[in-house]
């Protein structure tokens, strides 16, 4: 069976992200949240929601939060959300 994950970047986004997750969480298979050193409630809101949540340092390259991203999913299908 096909599979999707969406991939989240993510940097204190407390506010929005428990709703980005269940809006995901309706069309994917796995909801994985890539966060860049968030300092409020991001991480325990993502991962409260059942998302998969990974801290990877942001070295000022957005490029490289995608294709890292990219390493931490087997998924047939990824979107960027």
């Amino acid at each position: 069976m096909t599979r999707l994950c969406v991939i989240i970047l993510t940097m204190n986004e407390e506010k929005n992200i428990g709703a980005a997750i269940a809006n995901a969480q309706q069309v994917a298979d796995d909801v994985l949240l890539i966060d860049s050193g968030s300092t409020d409630r991001t991480l325990e809101i993502a991962q409260a929601a059942g998302a998969r949540a990974v801290y990877h340092a942001l070295d000022g390259d957005f490029a490289a939060q995608r294709d890292f991203a990219l390493t931490q999913t087997d998924a047939d299908w990824v979107l960027y959300l």
